[in-house]
């Protein structure tokens, strides 16, 4: 029996509708133009990593009227596309209370930290939304290789940092310089991944 175009199926679109019904059962669960991205609870060793720079992160952008949120803290972009980036630093809402959710034209920074499950996520499909929706700035922490990717709108190879990384989001203001040796050197203290 040949097939026609109209007998074909059509791949299965998830919205955020259908993302709310999963369980809450330790599992990261994203959304990326209607394409279910799932990822197990993260080590300890990843939470350090993410934690380290939202700590560094957290008062140079309160001072600019920014604020850090760690995962799993929800963007969302459309009824198709919900992420929770590792790190993220948004416009400061106007409240928080209540807040379930951030917009997507909110975040001016992005991170993920690699994990063995993330990288086709992180660096392929998480990235290229990124860049899609003109997202600035967006960090990937490869914890392996102790380098940090940059990438940015329209680029199709990252900076890749191994002594430093500056972040300016606003012209006017110094930028904030995080010595990367020492950075990993702090997360990967005890010399294995937990």
């Amino acid at each position: 029996m040949a097939m026609t175009a109209e007998s074909i199926p059509r791949p299965f679109e998830w919205t955020v509708e259908l993302l709310q019904t999963l369980p809450d059962d330790g599992n990261r669960y994203e959304l990326v133009n209607g394409e279910l991205l799932v990822s197990p609870a993260p080590s300890m060793v990843h939470q350090r990593a993410a934690l380290a720079l939202a700590f560094r992160l957290r008062d140079y952008a309160g001072g600019l009227g920014l604020e850090v949120f760690v995962a799993p803290t929800a963007i969302r972009y459309s009824e198709k596309t919900e992420v929770q980036p590792d790190v993220l630093v948004i416009v400061r809402p106007k409240t928080i209370l209540g807040m379930k959710y951030g917009e997507g034209r909110d975040m001016v920074l992005a991170i993920e930290v690699l994990s063995p499950y993330s990288r086709r996520a992180d660096r392929v499909i998480k990235r290229e939304e990124f860049q899609r929706r003109g997202l600035r700035d967006y960090w990937i922490v490869d914890l392996d290789e102790c380098h940090l990717e940059h990438w940015l709108p329209g680029s199709d190879e990252p900076l890749i940092r191994t002594d430093r990384i500056e972040w300016q989001p606003a012209p006017e203001s110094a930028p904030l310089v995080i010595d990367l040796p020492a950075y990993f050197a702090s997360v990967l203290r005890d010399g294995a991944e937990e």
